[in-house]
């Protein structure tokens, strides 16, 4: 599995309890990375009461300081996966949705709303700002 050191650094001694996880993870049920980020909320949540997405994205994996392009990509499976495992409802998922977009508000200093995945736009909304970063670069 790719990202061993990564999981190591971030859950140390916890690792070996992430990996049995990722293993009970149904394959048919939870893909790809997508297994992974399942195990991972898993564990936090378990055992790092973790309780919100703002906790996992920002303070666990610190994605939110330090990949803000993978903190965007996961931000929504997060809050579906989370909203899934703590019984969310509604009201609950949207002010968590809420939380998480004021934080990365904070973190990334401009206006964040998290893109609706059903439609397409976070990739759009993430190649346009990938675009927009390289034009900054090359200019």
């Amino acid at each position: 599995m790719d990202g061993t050191f990564d999981l190591m650094s971030r859950y140390g001694s916890g690792t070996a309890e992430v990996f049995r996880y990722y293993s009970e993870t149904e394959r048919d049920k939870v893909t790809g990375n997508r297994r992974l980020l399942y195990a991972e909320l898993q564990y936090c949540i378990h055992h790092e009461m973790t309780v919100t997405a703002a906790d996992f994205l920002l303070g666990r994996t610190g994605w939110m300081l330090y990949d803000r392009e993978k903190a965007e990509r996961l931000m929504h499976e997060t809050l579906s996966l989370m909203g899934m495992f703590l019984e969310w409802d509604r009201e609950e998922f949207g002010r968590q949705r809420s939380l998480l977009e004021k934080l990365a508000t904070q973190v990334w200093e401009e206006s964040y709303r998290i893109p609706d995945e059903s439609n397409g736009s976070g990739k759009k909304r993430q190649e346009e700002r990938r675009k927009a970063g390289e034009a900054r670069i090359y200019a």
